[in-house]
């Protein structure tokens, strides 16, 4: 089959755009007007018809085709079923997960678009791309769409440049670009060569009373406070097995994020929430408190580990177990044989809290 290049590109345009249905969605959401959506929808079109112009070169046309249409629908497929945004926090959380969360997340679906994405391939690299007949046409195909996205744009400038100001987010659902872009940030945050080790609480001691104590810390899974009963979620009672037990449940509480990847070392950094970063390459509350001579252990049921947080700690152990209530036999014993104690201290970290609120207890 035979296909100029120009509507090779056409079509190749009009697919992705489609693709970005959630950030129109997004957009329509937020921008409150119809007209302004639809004719941002053109912008798109146009600005994207004349990037794949550029882009789709001899050699370069089919691969990258087959290359964005892949990505993009792998990408509209998790962000719209599992409603996450995909950057660089998330392509580390993906690339930390281990072979059973994998599987959690084979289905139907999932394999269904795995075969698109096939045959979609298969399509291209059958295709004969011709080249356009007159190169005046072409030049004046891609003018005529930077003309009209120019127009569109330009003449809605107050009403658009205080959207994206307002709604910065809106980026991250550009299909596959945005993602295209998360990677390179995921390989400059956490592939490069880190810096060296940020020391930190050089002066940390110990103060007070000396007696031997135990402590425990227990993180569980990232989740929102909406879905739990003691923050007022009626579907069904969460609370169901810890009635009568004295539950405290902290309803002005917010994580770092909503992946294991940044939630978890965010609890024993330095940083406050406000200015924590995956990328910081310092010790955390552990460390610290190893510099004072605790002995700190570290049972780990999660898949991934520990995320870097127990990566300087002596005594860890990371399971896969199929529930975290196994990890109790594990504490048992760590609580009745513990590891040889550095001073006169044993902490046992089952998890953890803000490094703060940790010193302050052991204080």
């Amino acid at each position: 089959m035979k296909i100029n290049r120009s509507l090779f590109v056409f079509i190749n345009t009009t697919i992705l755009t489609l693709l970005n249905f959630q950030m129109f969605s997004f957009v329509q959401k937020n921008l409150n007007d119809t007209f302004l959506s639809v004719a941002l929808f053109v912008c798109f079109f146009c600005v994207l018809y004349v990037l794949l112009s550029l882009l789709f070169v001899r050699f370069l046309a089919k691969p990258l085709s087959i290359f964005f249409f892949s990505t993009a629908l792998f990408c509209v497929y998790f962000m719209h079923s599992y409603g996450i945004l995909i950057d660089s926090d998330m392509i580390l959380n993906a690339m930390q997960t281990d072979k059973r969360e994998v599987s959690e997340l084979l289905n139907l679906p999932l394999l269904l678009i795995t075969l698109v994405c096939i045959a979609f391939s298969a399509f291209v690299i059958k295709l004969k791309i011709t080249e356009d007949a007159s190169f005046f046409k072409k030049t004046l195909g891609i003018s005529a769409a930077a003309v009209l996205a120019c127009a569109i744009f330009f003449s809605q400038t107050e009403d658009y440049v205080p959207f994206f100001r307002n709604h910065n987010a809106v980026r991250m659902y550009n299909t596959p670009f945005y993602q295209v872009y998360a990677l390179y940030r995921y390989y400059v945050r956490f592939v490069k060569d880190s810096p060296p080790l940020e020391s930190v609480a050089q002066d940390a001691s110990l103060k007070g009373d000396q007696a031997k104590k135990l402590l425990v810390l227990v993180v569980g899974e990232t989740a929102r406070a909406r879905n739990f009963s003691l923050g007022g979620y009626a579907l069904n009672d969460t609370n169901l097995y810890t009635k009568g037990h004295d539950v405290i449940f902290f309803s002005d509480f917010s994580s770092c994020g909503t992946s294991t990847a940044v939630s978890l070392p965010c609890m024993f950094s330095l940083r406050e929430r406000e200015n924590f970063s995956t990328s910081d390459h310092r010790e955390n509350a552990l460390d610290v408190l190893e510099k004072t001579g605790i002995s700190v252990s570290w049972l780990g049921n999660n898949s991934g580990g520990c995320k870097g947080v127990c990566a300087r700690i002596d005594d860890v152990e990371l399971f896969s177990h199929a529930f975290d209530g196994a990890l109790l036999s594990n504490l048992e014993q760590r609580i009745n044989n513990p590891p040889p104690r550095r001073i006169t201290d044993h902490r046992l970290t089952f998890a953890g809290l803000p490094w703060t609120s940790l010193l302050q207890t052991l204080s």
